[in-house]
């Protein structure tokens, strides 16, 4: 694990950075397409285990929180 640390040091962006803007990412489709869930459920699914820091990433990466996130129209934002 500590080699993956090294070769990715050379990016310029941190590995744990770049895995938490994947389980993100995906995290917002799944707002979308399974409305179902509630946002703790989502944050479970994308491994986050605590709902607020959940909320306080994603609104760190697209500048509002997931329930805006799944309020808004499907065009907004993306």
């Amino acid at each position: 694990m500590r080699q993956l640390y090294k070769v990715w040091a050379g990016t310029g962006t941190g590995l744990a950075d770049h895995i938490i803007a994947l389980r993100l990412a995906r995290a917002r489709e799944t707002l979308r397409t399974h409305r179902h869930l509630t946002i703790t459920a989502v944050a479970h699914r994308h491994g986050f285990t605590d709902a607020t820091h959940f909320a306080r990433c994603f609104r760190a990466a697209y500048a509002m929180s997931p329930t805006e996130w799944r309020r808004a129209p499907a065009s907004a934002g993306g």
